[in-house]
């Protein structure tokens, strides 16, 4: 008889908030990254830093000679690539860096919220750190499709978790002083 499965440790995700306009739901996000990376076959962390179109402006300057903001830049942590040997050390695959002005610019032209433009830029970021390439058309559609899956995919799994978690809570019933309230108005 097989004794009960080892789980492998949780990724772990870093969150960085640096900016000041949209705010960030920390547990959803990190809870989005480890379903990206588990979808992908992907154990290891990811950090994330949110930050305004000057501070991403800058990064892609710096980093890619381009002089305006931009969505997404990520920075991978590991060359030979995800799953690579860091002798057992718990370093991250990569940084992720999110641009939420450019999510809040851009989510009326993709029929979207900012927040979940927001979540859109840490996928393709994930996807990114994991070897996904948007270079070509071809490559550029297929990561579109793959972010897609992802988003729907764990948007699905959260809600169901939402729901079922609401299932187990008791009903909560109101004081009863409240209650006595209520029904005195009721009798009137």
């Amino acid at each position: 008889m097989r004794g009960p499965r080892a789980s492998a440790p949780r990724p772990h995700v870093s969150i960085a908030n640096r900016q000041r306009l949209i705010p960030i739901p920390r547990r959803e996000v990190a809870a989005l990254v480890r379903y990206a990376l588990a979808e992908e076959g992907i154990r290891d962390g990811v950090d994330v830093a949110f930050v305004d179109d000057a501070e991403i402006a800058a990064l892609h300057e710096r980093f890619l000679g381009a002089t305006m903001p931009t969505d997404v830049i990520t920075f991978p942590l590991r060359g030979e690539g995800p799953g690579a040997p860091n002798d057992g050390e718990r370093e991250p695959l990569g940084e992720v860096v999110v641009s939420t002005e450019t999510a809040i610019r851009q989510a009326p032209r993709h029929r979207s919220s900012p927040i979940r433009e927001t979540l859109l830029y840490v996928v393709h970021g994930v996807l990114h750190l994991t070897g996904y390439d948007d270079r070509t058309g071809a490559a550029r559609r297929r990561m579109k499709k793959r972010e897609r899956e992802l988003l729907a995919g764990w948007l699905a799994s959260s809600a169901r978790g939402r729901r079922a978690r609401a299932a187990r809570r008791p009903e909560r019933r109101p004081p009863a002083r409240a209650r006595g309230a209520r029904a005195r108005r009721a009798e009137r």
